[in-house]
């Protein structure tokens, strides 16, 4: 029998987004910039064929990896049926994929692969010509090393687990998607909020890193084919995950992103909150349930808008709001509530150094600033569907 074959992928830098990358000023005591490394994706490339099973290790001796996601393309000679099981160090089956899942030319995404960063590709077909690749290979660490702080209080957390919070509070988390994308080597992570059974609002560099990649390429096809959200990045290794099925608008002023989304499998429908009539106003108590360094959902609770209307990033308009609540990068395009959980805007930009003081202070894009800054056929639609 031929031996397995170790392939050993990096972990470098997947980003977590938490401040646009050029922002008016620059993030207090960012080292550069305010993006914080945490993986890689890796373009792997290997073919799997019948027989043996193909070993597959994500691994780096001082990163733990929480999971593995492969992205798997037939490379079909005839119309032979196969079928490729996935299986851990343990040899358990995690996932099984077949030819009635996968297209004659297409790809297939596995779930999140609970393995340590072991893999085994055990494929049967009924052809010997048959070949799966292995075309990419997400890997997700358990820690961000080098994340990027907007707390009040250095090293001290003005966030909570959200499962932890009362349970009329913890319903607001059904909302909340984790976000993480992909573009050449770079994989990054956010934060999103439901806004239709099938349409989520994140922020527009949330993208991609335009240091990295052109304008253009922000939000691409090829990087909606690469986003996954997950509504279920709880603390548990239970799944609700989404693909990007398609960029319906973007904005680069207002920060936004609207995408329509599909489940990674079956038919699952997402829940919308409320979006408010009423802009925000000084004061007034908010929360925000968001994704900091990657983590799953947590809670910044306790603060209150600071002021209601300032300039956007851009500075051409009045359209965020700013508060004092601890972020961190992974917490760009979290849902900012007000007290009776509606929707008041989109968290995007963290702390600021002007004329060398730190203002200490976070900010969101308005509901109201994102709709007036969106196609008007998509505002109708989420003015009808989640108005109060």
């Amino acid at each position: 029998m031929r031996a397995p074959t170790a392939l050993v992928a990096i972990l470098a830098s997947i980003s977590i987004g938490g401040a646009p990358f050029d922002a008016v000023a620059q993030e207090c005591g960012a080292p550069g910039h305010a993006l914080t490394n945490l993986g890689r994706a890796v373009h792997d490339g290997a073919q799997v064929s019948p027989g043996p099973m193909r070993l597959f290790e994500y691994a780096e001796a001082a990163t733990k990896v929480r999971y593995v996601r492969l992205l798997l393309r037939p490379i079909v000679h005839d119309a032979l049926p196969w079928q490729l099981s996935i299986r851990d160090s343990d040899m358990r089956v995690v996932e099984t994929l077949s030819h009635e899942q996968v297209g004659r030319d297409g790809g297939l995404w596995t779930r999140r692969l609970y393995t340590g960063g072991t893999v085994y590709l055990d494929l049967e077909a009924a052809s010997p010509q048959m070949r799966v690749e292995v075309a990419k290979a997400i890997v997700m660490p358990e820690n961000a090393p080098n994340p990027y702080y907007s707390l009040q209080n250095p090293g001290v957390y003005a966030f909570s687990p959200l499962y932890e919070a009362p349970t009329d509070v913890r319903r607001l988390g059904d909302y909340v998607g984790f976000l993480t994308a992909s573009w050449g080597s770079d994989s990054w992570c956010c934060s999103g909020v439901a806004v239709g059974e099938d349409l989520f609002l994140t922020n527009w560099h949330c993208g991609g890193d335009p240091r990295r990649m052109p304008a253009s390429g922000i939000w691409s096809q090829q990087v909606c084919e690469s986003t996954f959200i997950d509504f279920s990045w709880d603390g548990d290794n239970v799944d609700r995950e989404f693909t990007c099925a398609q960029v319906l608008d973007k904005n680069e002023a207002a920060d936004f992103a609207l995408l329509r989304i599909r489940p990674l499998r079956g038919s699952d429908r997402l829940r919308a909150p409320v979006l408010r009539n009423e802009p925000p106003q000084p004061g007034e108590r908010i929360r925000i349930v968001h994704h900091p360094a990657c983590r799953p959902k947590q809670l910044s609770h306790s603060c209150s808008i600071t002021d209601a209307r300032i300039p956007g990033w851009r500075g051409d308009r009045d359209s965020d709001f700013t508060y004092p609540c601890d972020t961190e990068g992974g917490s760009s395009g979290a849902p900012v509530f007000d007290e009776r959980s509606a929707l008041i805007g989109i968290h995007h930009l963290g702390f600021e150094a002007r004329d060398g003081v730190c203002d200490k202070l976070n900010k969101a894009v308005a509901v109201e600033a994102v709709l007036g800054a969106m196609k008007p056929e998509h505002a109708q639609v989420l003015r009808r569907l989640n108005r109060n």
